[in-house]
């Protein structure tokens, strides 16, 4: 995972991460990269200029991160968000499923799944406490270099998502 974009930035620097269903093609970046470009040089937060940065990774996650002198809220998020709304909307780039669980394979490949799927996936053992999964719920910079991708065993997947066997009674 290279942020070496990010260099620049501290590490309480804001983060939002958009997780893409299906890996983005060429034409898919070239789209994603032409709207932030555009976006970034002209974000503000309370009349200030944001000063902000995105990078793609693994074709399936765009970083955006960004700091000014007050912390980014309220419609310079709003601005954000209609971004991406506006990927999906025009272009069918959509990464606003929230409902997605990101994971790795064991080819290496970035997969994701909705959250019934994944929990069958962990009961079926085919999910394991080493498996890296993704955690798009980071906000800051410093989250995101410590806990994007851990273990399942040492994510909040692992409270959530049953490993082995998922029993139910019987009446």
């Amino acid at each position: 995972m290279s942020l070496a974009t990010f260099d620049y930035l501290p590490g309480d620097a804001q983060v939002w991460v958009y997780g893409f269903a299906k890996p983005l093609d060429g034409e898919a970046r070239r789209i994603v990269d032409e709207r932030l470009t555009s976006f970034l040089e002209q974000w503000q937060a309370h009349q200030a200029p944001v000063k902000g940065a995105y990078v793609i990774l693994d074709d399936r996650f765009v970083v955006l991160s960004g700091m000014c002198a007050d912390p980014i809220s309220g419609c310079s998020i709003d601005s954000v968000f209609t971004n991406f709304k506006h990927l999906r909307d025009e272009h069918g780039l959509d990464s606003l499923d929230r409902s997605l669980v990101f994971y790795r394979d064991n080819d290496g490949t970035v997969q994701s799944v909705d959250r019934p799927a994944f929990q069958a996936l962990v009961a079926d053992g085919n999910v394991t406490p080493d498996t890296p999964v993704f955690d798009t719920t980071v906000r800051t910079l410093a989250e995101l270099r410590e806990r994007f991708e851990p273990r399942f065993a040492d994510a909040w997947h692992a409270k959530l998502f049953t490993l082995g066997p998922v029993t139910g009674s019987t009446s």
